[in-house]
């Protein structure tokens, strides 16, 4: 196994971004898996004003996060539990996201989908979505696009897919079980 350290660049047009970084932790057919450990930092940017906080969770700690990066998909992956102990999977709709040199980068399309143990499921800020494309910020390919995979991704996460069901949290469960240092050179 890889522990060597990628950077993830999130983009929110038109003007934020959060940065954090990841270690490599294994590549197969669904794509590049991630893992950021809890205690890490994020850094967020918007509007020109910077923040730094913690992954997955806005309050330190945080908590650990395991990410998929399938290879040329319209979407971004991460696994986590909560603080008070709720584990969900949730999906960005995305650009496919790119590696250049040591970092990922995706451009968030706005909407999102989630599936958590306490039964919550299905799309969601299509709200979002929308105000984005009716500034601009999603142009109409765009928007067909990322309509028809949120669609796909709906009906997978909803009816019970292995891939966000099983193996994304036998992935998470190895991570944590290898207790790899937190990341804060953001």
């Amino acid at each position: 196994m890889s522990t060597d350290v990628f950077n993830i660049r999130k983009i929110k047009r038109p003007d934020g971004n959060q940065l954090w970084q990841s270690y490599r932790v294994a590549e197969d057919d669904h794509g590049s898996w991630l893992y950021t450990p809890q205690g890490s930092l994020v850094r967020g940017t918007k509007a020109g004003k910077s923040r730094v906080g913690s992954a997955g969770e806005p309050v330190p700690p945080g908590v650990a996060v395991i990410h998929l990066v399938p290879d040329g998909e319209w979407w971004f992956a991460r696994w986590q539990v909560s603080p008070l102990g709720v584990a969900a999977v949730a999906v960005d709709v995305c650009l496919p996201p790119q590696l250049i040199e040591n970092e990922w980068s995706y451009v968030d399309l706005e909407l999102d989908l989630f599936k958590s143990s306490d039964g919550i499921a299905g799309l969601f800020d299509q709200e979002d979505f929308d105000r984005a494309v009716e500034a601009g910020h999603i142009s109409p390919d765009e928007q067909a696009h990322a309509l028809a995979v949120a669609e796909d991704l709906e009906r997978r996460i909803v009816s019970g897919d292995p891939l966000f069901d099983e193996l994304g949290w036998v992935r998470y469960d190895h991570c944590v079980s290898l207790s790899l240092p937190p990341l804060t050179d953001v």
